[in-house]
């Protein structure tokens, strides 16, 4: 229904946009010139660009991010409730049979049947609610009034009822198959019902949280572009659906090729596939790609990914394989900077077609990408099977440990002669080496007391001054911090923590859960209002510090880094904040931080302020602090424009077809949509799915009156 009071908007907003169009014509102005009193009038470009962003970042806010927690949540439980169904089957087997024959697996496993019907109950309202919830979001974005999201709508219904019944066969299905190749190997090795079980426990112990993710974010996105496609057509002002490419230098010649034949004013009739299974695609630049997964209905066009889960990407931790990237980790993008990882995709069961390139002189450094995929080549974008012989592509560099010049990320120095000072430099804080030095000179101190060169007595009395003095500046062994925190800790354990706790609870009237709310409300008020009240501020201004900041603050000390202890950031204070890079660092204590949910919480609202935060959980700051003292460097020499990349030459390219179907591996990155891949630079291009409006002519304005 398009109402008259859009219509009216609409029209206004395109006269205005005429008549400032035709005043900056005649002043001789584009639309970019900013001579009218300092604003800016934006070019539709540039709206575009802008809302596009805004769109994807709501769809993953809004959306996506909450439902796959849901969706995981769920699908982890089913897998335990299956775990424990097969563990109760192989119990009733008799223990004293060591030799088991492939027949007895059937009884083990859970019924199929039952578990897709199990699997169907518990998936249909998850997707059923994604699809209502983005179905709703869709509806409320396009010009109608009085229209909800008809999830009784019987094709609505079909659909979502289909997609629950495939969702639960493929699951359940490959969760048997799994089972039964785990349990064959181990009954081919020799093994009892004990070990069978053991390794059941470790099959469902690794791979569940794995699968429960991938499953969860799949089924997700499906949900939700399903629903917007349902909510285009119960609109009835959405003709057809229109590709959308993102409008920068990184497109890939089959996405633009898509964006050209559907894009703007072109697109594609609703529930109607863009490519038929079996297409083949020929890009802007010449290159063909055949739909040999499944239609395309919406984007993703193609799959342009990794194959390999071990393949390393450069982090705020380092070098992390991308099977085990997270949503929300900090990665490296081709500008030089950290973002956040918004998607980590997985797609199963693909036979693309991929190129594999190598550098020049180093053929071990070498990637290989799915064709498509795009790679700075000779300072642009360019597909990686463009790639030739003696191109150039963008590579991480790193510095030269001892004099700092830029290099490739895989080497440690830039010369032999850096190598050789480094290694003379290293020698002296060597303890086998300085203990052959000390010996060499004591010897040569004995004989010299022999001889009457050195006197003893005068040497031992020195040697009581000067520790006298260590003592009266707080400087012997006993005195120092790290003394104290060993004795603290040991005190300190989690039973002493918890018997201290128990004992506060008693007749505490603060922890029934009404007073504790109205107390807890008055108190964010108060520290909102006057946040130098906060014990947190009170205490850092007195000089106290936890054993586990202390070594926080030790790091940044040693890198000479500035610092504010307990700095507020809306309602929250921050245990570390470097103010003039606003990244945020947190100690995170075992008792104080339980609560996952909360921190993630607070960390959401403090980046929302800007802020980069860097959190610690206390095991890592107590046994691996060299851990924490390399992430913070590395962000902050992301904040110091410290990460560079070279030009390095291409040696060797080869082309082949995977046969036999495996895992892709990619990955979503806020903003930039890049990362660094084994040192290579490649990313992904941004699609997306937007509605094509009936046109607005006379005979449909004339039907509304």
């Amino acid at each position: 229904m398009i109402t008259k009071e859009h219509l009216t908007t609409q029209l206004a907003d395109n006269l205005a946009g005429i008549i400032a169009e035709s005043i900056l014509k005649e002043e001789g102005l584009t639309t970019n010139d900013d001579q009218y009193g300092g604003f800016l009038i934006p070019t539709e470009q540039d709206k575009r660009l802008e809302w596009e962003i805004k769109y994807w970042q709501d769809w993953i806010k809004q959306i996506t991010d909450p439902w796959e927690k849901k969706f995981k949540k769920k699908m982890l439980e089913l897998f335990e409730a299956q775990k424990r169904e097969v563990l109760g089957n192989m119990k009733k087997s008799p223990k004293s049979m060591l030799k088991q024959d492939e027949g007895d697996i059937g009884s083990w496993l859970f019924g199929r049947k039952t578990w897709e019907k199990r699997f169907k109950k518990e998936g249909l309202p998850l997707i059923k609610g994604i699809a209502i919830d983005n179905g709703s979001k869709v509806l409320g974005e396009l010009p109608v009034v009085g229209v909800s999201f008809d999830v009784k709508n019987p094709l609505v219904k079909k659909l979502l009822e289909e997609r629950s019944i495939k969702f639960a066969e493929v699951v359940v299905g490959t969760t048997e198959e799994r089972l039964r190749t785990v349990l064959a190997a181990g009954i081919d090795a020799g093994k009892s019902i004990p070990d069978l079980k053991d390794d059941v426990l470790e099959w469902f112990k690794t791979a569940s949280p794995d699968r429960a993710e991938k499953i969860a974010r799949t089924e997700t996105i499906w949900a939700s572009n399903a629903g917007a496609e349902q909510a285009y057509i119960q609109s009835e002002v959405v003709e057809g659906k229109e590709w959308l490419v993102a409008d920068d230098e990184r497109l890939c010649e089959f996405c633009e090729a898509t964006g050209n034949e559907f894009g703007i004013d072109q697109g594609n009739k609703l529930a109607e596939l863009f490519y038929e299974l079996g297409d083949k695609v020929k890009g802007t630049k010449g290159g063909k790609m055949e739909m040999t997964y499944e239609g395309i209905q919406h984007p993703p066009l193609h799959v342009r990914c990794l194959l390999d889960p071990q393949i390393p990407i450069y982090t705020s931790k380092g070098w992390i394989p991308i099977g085990k990237i997270e949503v929300g980790d900090l990665v490296l993008s081709h500008k030089g900077r950290f973002k956040r990882v918004t998607e980590a995709i997985r797609t199963p069961k693909q036979t693309p077609d991929v190129t594999r390139i190598a550098l020049k002189g180093r053929e071990d450094q070498y990637l290989t990408l799915t064709d498509g995929h795009p790679i700075l080549l000779n300072g642009e974008w360019r597909g990686i099977e463009e790639t030739k012989i003696g191109d150039k592509i963008g590579y991480l560099s790193s510095e030269c440990k001892r004099c700092e010049k830029d290099i490739p990320q895989y080497l440690t120095y830039c010369s032999l002669s850096c190598n050789s000072k480094d290694i003379t430099d290293r020698q002296w804080t060597d303890p086998k080496h300085r203990e052959n030095m000390s010996c060499k000179a004591s010897d040569q101190m004995n004989r010299e007391y022999a001889d009457g060169t050195r006197d003893k007595f005068k040497i031992t009395k020195g040697a009581n001054k000067k520790t006298r003095q260590l003592a009266k500046e707080g400087k012997l062994t006993f005195q120092q911090n790290w003394v104290k925190e060993k004795s603290y800790e040991a005190n300190h354990q989690p039973h002493h923590r918890k018997a201290s706790s128990e004992r506060m609870k008693r007749n505490n009237p603060s922890c029934n859960p009404e007073v504790r709310k109205r107390m807890t409300e008055t108190y964010r008020k108060t520290m909102l209002k006057h946040p130098e009240k906060h014990p947190n501020f009170i205490m850092a201004q007195n000089g106290f510090i936890s054993s586990l900041e202390k070594k926080v603050e030790d790091v940044l000390i040693s890198l000479g880094i500035a610092y504010a202890r307990q700095h507020p950031i809306k309602r929250y204070f921050v245990d570390f904040a470097l103010l003039n890079k606003r990244i945020a660092i947190e100690a995170d204590g075992e008792y104080w931080h339980q609560d996952k949910e909360r921190d993630l919480k607070r960390q959401e609202d403090i980046e929302k302020e800007g802020w980069i935060v860097l959190r610690f959980p206390e095991k890592q700051i107590l046994k691996n602090v060299d851990r924490v003292r390399d992430e913070i460097l590395r962000v902050v020499n992301n904040h110091d424009g410290k990460y560079h990349f070279l030009d390095m030459e291409i040696a060797a390219v080869e082309k082949w077809k995977i046969k036999r179907p495996r895992m892709l591996y990619n990955l979503s990155v806020e903003e930039d949509e890049s990362y660094i891949a084994k040192g290579f630079v490649v990313h992904n291009c941004r699609c997306t799915l937007v509605p094509k409006l009936i046109e607005v002519t006379k005979e449909n304005l004339n039907s509304e009156d």
